[in-house]
């Protein structure tokens, strides 16, 4: 991403409406208990099992994927047989990588994993990374992401 450092993609990583106000940590040490927040919808989810596994800021930052509960099923109108089966899944992670890529220009390598093969959580969000690190490219040049869908 042209025109930020390290902590300048850091910062936005953390804003941004699809990752930073989803997830908001009660701060950003290992093993931390993460919040997943829904603004459009008012809703807070907390699970013991949702916490940062690395936080290196401004290099990395790693935590296990949210939890799928009645509530944030309702909130993205899953039905509970659906929301079932990803429940029965091992819970996923996901890590932020942060590189200097040159001068002005910082890499950000994104990698969610730990799925169980077939997995129909992965076939749930992996469409959904694009959009995020769209949404964080503009939050960085503009200071707003994009709209959600």
């Amino acid at each position: 991403m042209a025109g930020a450092d390290r902590p300048d993609l850091h910062r936005a990583l953390l804003a941004a409406p699809e990752v930073g106000r989803g997830l908001v940590p009660h701060g950003l040490a290992e093993g931390l208990r993460l919040r997943h927040r829904l603004r459009q919808v008012g809703l807070v989810i907390t699970d013991s099992e949702q916490v940062v596994l690395e936080s290196d800021p401004p290099r990395r930052l790693a935590y296990t994927w949210h939890t799928f509960s009645p509530e944030w099923a309702a909130a993205h109108q899953f039905d509970e047989a659906t929301v079932a089966a990803w429940r029965a899944e091992p819970r996923s992670k996901v890590a932020f990588d942060i590189e200097e890529a040159g001068e002005g220009v910082v890499k950000l390598t994104v990698v969610h994993d730990g799925f169980a093969p077939g997995s129909a959580v992965l076939e749930g969000v992996r469409g959904g990374w694009p959009a995020v690190i769209a949404s964080l490219k503009t939050l960085l040049e503009t200071g707003s992401a994009l709209p959600s869908a």
